[in-house]
């Protein structure tokens, strides 16, 4: 009455798997952290830009 080896080898396989997937996440999560940093450095760029212009025009300018 033995279990089938194959079971348990797919099972420590997939076990062995798990942490690559977990730094795939990880690495991911990290990925779009910086992507939205980056996004969200160039819009504030742009805005201070924009409003450096507008006071070297004499356009006006207020507070950002």
């Amino acid at each position: 009455m033995g279990l089938p080896r194959e079971r348990p080898l797919a099972a420590l396989r997939s076990l062995a798997i798990r942490p690559v997937f977990a730094a795939s996440r990880a690495s991911r999560a990290a990925v779009l952290v910086a992507t939205h940093v980056r996004s969200v450095c160039k819009q504030t760029l742009g805005v201070w830009a924009a409003e450096v212009n507008s006071w070297s025009s004499g356009k006006g300018g207020g507070a950002l």
